[in-house]
């Protein structure tokens, strides 16, 4: 299971130096599973992928529960990502496939208005 941890910090400076000091333990953990996804992202996993996070659609190449071009996924993914979308966790394929959405609308998936979009 991917989790995402949030966390309060605080910053403390004096005359000789600046220093960042967590506050307390992570304040939640937000599991990511298909089932937390939100709709529509639900509805465009199952229909692009059937829920698998690994698979490659042969004819386009597309990869990941998402079905993001391979191109698409290297302009969008943070350095520390995979390569490729099919080597990325959800929670990873999650992001970017946001990252994707707030640039360029729901137009990259096919099948968003069949979920609502």
């Amino acid at each position: 299971m991917v989790s995402f941890i949030v966390s309060l910090f605080i910053f403390s400076t004096t005359s000789q130096r600046s220093t960042i000091v967590p506050v307390g333990r992570p304040l939640r953990t937000f599991p990511v599973t298909f089932a937390s996804l939100s709709q529509p992202w639900r509805c465009i996993a199952y229909r692009e992928s059937s829920d698998r996070v690994s698979v490659v659609n042969p004819v386009s190449g597309d990869g990941g529960a998402f079905q993001i071009a391979t191109l698409t996924w290297r302009e969008y993914r943070r350095n520390n990502y995979p390569l490729n979308p099919e080597q990325a966790t959800l929670a990873q394929q999650y992001t970017v496939a946001k990252r994707i959405e707030k640039a360029d609308g729901w137009w990259p998936w096919v099948t968003a208005p069949l979920c609502g979009v």
